[in-house]
């Protein structure tokens, strides 16, 4: 799996890992196209309230990877 990690303020960083197992009640699908939000552009830069580095941003989810 391909992501991209904001690892620090001002810098973001393309990974690849494994693909996560889902639960029973998930499901996977594929992305095809991302978009950036202001939240996204507010961690960038670190004026976000609660977010902090290293993260692996997404909008309606924000999950720590690793």
């Amino acid at each position: 799996m391909h992501y991209v990690e904001l690892v620090d303020i001002g810098k973001f960083e393309q990974k690849e890992g494994p693909i996560p197992q889902i639960r029973p009640d998930e499901i996977r699908i594929k992305v095809q196209r991302v978009g950036v939000c202001g939240s996204d552009i507010h961690a960038f830069k670190g004026t976000h309230p609660f977010v902090h580095p290293p993260m692996v941003l997404g909008h309606g989810m924000i999950r720590r990877h690793g």
